[in-house]
C-alpha cells in the first residue's frame, strides 16, 4: 500500500489530491474541486461519514457546493 491507495479513497473526490517535488496525483482530475463541488467518492461510498465531512466543510466555507449524491 501506498500514500496514492490513500488519497483513492478521500470521501470526496475535489480533496483527493496529493503531491511530491516530482509529481501532482490527483486521481479524479480537478474539475470538482475548481468547481468547488462536495461530492461523495463512489471508491468510498459511506454516505454518513461523507454527510458529517460534508457538513463540516460546508459549516466553515458556505460558498461550497453539496452535490445530490450523498
Amino acid at each position: 500500500m501506498c500514500a496514492k491507495d490513500g488519497i483513492d479513497r478521500f470521501l470526496i473526490p475535489a480533496t483527493c489530491v496529493g503531491m511530491n517535488p516530482k509529481e501532482v496525483y490527483a486521481p479524479h482530475g480537478f474539475e470538482l474541486l475548481y468547481q468547488v463541488i462536495l461530492a461523495m467518492n463512489p471508491l468510498t461510498p459511506h454516505r454518513a461519514l461523507f454527510g458529517q465531512k460534508a457538513a463540516s466543510c460546508l459549516q466553515r466555507w458556505p460558498w461550497l457546493i453539496r452535490a445530490n449524491s450523498g
